[in-house]
C-alpha cells in the first residue's frame, strides 16, 4: 500500500535509492537531508507531478515503492562530492544490469566520479591514509 513507505531516519546528507518492489526498478539520487528529500519524492508522487515519468507512472499503476539510505555523507561534503558519489552508484548498479529510472545520459560530475567518490568513503580513506598509497588532499 502507498502509505506504507518508511522514510529513511537520516537528515544528514547523502545517496539514496528508490526501489520500485514490484519489477526491480531502481531510481538513485543525492541530497542534503536524506528524510527531507524522500517525503518530498512521494509527495511529488502523490500529487502525479514527479519529473521522472516512468517512476510516476509505475506508481500510478500501484507499483510498490521502498526508499533507502545507500550512504550517509558527512555535512563537510561538498555538493559535488555527493554529485559524484552518486553517479558512482549509477555507474556500478549499470555495470551489474540493473534497470534503472536514472537516465544514462546524465552525468552530474565534471571530475572522475570514482576518485571523488573515494574521498568520502571513510573506509577508502582509512586504508589510503593507513598504507600511505597516496597522498590525501582535503
Amino acid at each position: 500500500m502507498k502509505k506504507n513507505i518508511v522514510y529513511p531516519e537520516n537528515r544528514n546528507g547523502g545517496i539514496y535509492a528508490i526501489i520500485n518492489k514490484d519489477n526491480g526498478r531502481i531510481y538513485i539520487g543525492e541530497t542534503e537531508n536524506l528524510r527531507k528529500r524522500a517525503k518530498a519524492h512521494v509527495n511529488l508522487l502523490k500529487a502525479g507531478n514527479h519529473y521522472c515519468k516512468d517512476l510516476q507512472e509505475d506508481y500510478d499503476n500501484n507499483f510498490k515503492i521502498e526508499i533507502i539510505e545507500l550512504l550517509e555523507i558527512p555535512g563537510q561534503c561538498k555538493s559535488e562530492e555527493r554529485l559524484c558519489a552518486e553517479d558512482y552508484y549509477i555507474a556500478c548498479l549499470q555495470q551489474k544490469g540493473v534497470n534503472l529510472y536514472n537516465s544514462t545520459r546524465d552525468k552530474n560530475c565534471k571530475e572522475n566520479f570514482f576518485v571523488l567518490s573515494c574521498r568520502i568513503d571513510k573506509r577508502i580513506t582509512d586504508i589510503i591514509k593507513k598504507y600511505k598509497y597516496m597522498k590525501i588532499d582535503y
